[in-house]
């Protein structure tokens, strides 16, 4: 009888899911599934060329970030997107981000500067409004700062509603949103943590935010 080591078992299956999040997540916030679409597991695990289980994993996951909703009778959809949800989104984060630019602005390390600095200079040059390569940009620039901050928890926050706001990201950017100001805006919260001055960059992250919203509100 073969003895199936249980720790490499659980491994495999984590890789999987892993790998199904990762994908459905993509799909997700780049809109290649639209907001309301509703989940068919069997053409997602096609699709996706993974089993059931790791599916089913990746779909959970996407729930708790807001992502994916349940339906009557174990059904699930994407996410609408609404503006209630937008104006819930931003109040979270004008309340989250600058406490976080804050706490970075004394925590920050000269590489973690320098790291923020190329981010901005290799900013993707396809910036049409379709670009979801603009807001993986757009997000690590945040990301970085949230991270710099060295609070595990309200990381924690930060990361479960970063999915959502990236879609809202997309979805602003096919319908026009104007860009070049977000690489204005951050090229000031960078001067502001370069000088170590918390209470301007916190003020430059909320208007940064502020103005995120309104230009998205444009689109809606």
């Amino acid at each position: 009888m073969v003895k199936i080591n249980s720790q490499t078992t659980d491994s495999i299956f984590d890789r999987a899911s892993d790998k199904a999040y990762a994908q459905l997540r993509k799909l997700i916030i780049a809109l290649e599934l639209e907001p309301g679409a509703v989940l068919v597991e069997g053409a997602l695990v096609e699709q996706l060329g993974c089993g059931r289980t790791p599916l089913r994993e990746a779909i959970q996951r996407l729930t708790e970030d807001d992502l994916v909703v349940a339906l009557p009778r174990r059904a699930v959809s994407v996410a609408d997107i609404t503006v209630l949800a937008l104006q819930q989104l931003y109040e979270a984060r004008w309340e989250l981000e600058p406490a976080l630019g804050r706490l970075a602005s004394d925590r920050i390390t000269p590489d973690q500067l320098d790291a923020l600095e190329q981010l901005l200079a290799t900013r993707p040059l396809d910036a049409s409004p379709s670009s979801y390569d603009l807001t993986e940009w757009d997000m690590a620039f945040h990301h970085a700062i949230a991270r710099a901050a060295e609070n595990r928890y309200l990381l924690m926050a930060f990361e479960r509603l970063q999915g959502v706001a990236q879609r809202l990201l997309v979805f602003a950017y096919r319908r026009g949103a104007f860009v070049p100001p977000t690489l204005d805006e951050h090229r000031e919260i960078l001067a502001a943590l370069r000088a170590r001055d918390g209470e301007r960059t916190g003020r430059r992250l909320g208007e940064h935010i502020r103005n995120a919203k309104d230009r998205i509100l444009r689109t809606l």
